[in-house]
């Protein structure tokens, strides 16, 4: 994480046409994977490489969000239609 953190700041992305525009896209995403942590410091240091990584690059925003957006849907999905297997497990947990 850290290395991946510091590459991200390390660099102006705006006049390095070396990089790939998908090496962008999925180091974005990985990045914003660690916005979840409850570590403060991991989070700052994200945002600070996000913005560096995607600063004028609208389109790449842009995918990043509909990648996590699709992402949450499938997730809120999966907790809601576990949810009646929980509460079923916690009410046979509680009878023993």
């Amino acid at each position: 994480m850290n290395r991946l953190i510091d590459w991200c700041l390390s660099r102006d992305y705006n006049n390095d046409r070396k990089v790939l525009k998908s090496t962008i896209q999925l180091t974005a995403f990985m990045l914003a994977s660690f916005l979840i942590s409850s570590n403060n410091s991991l989070r700052d240091r994200t945002t600070k490489a996000l913005v560096n990584l995607l600063i004028g690059r609208i389109d790449i925003v842009i995918a990043t969000l509909e990648k996590y957006k699709q992402m949450m849907t499938r997730m809120l999905l999966s907790v809601y239609m576990l949810w009646p297997l929980v509460v079923l497990y916690q009410k046979n947990k509680q009878k023993k």
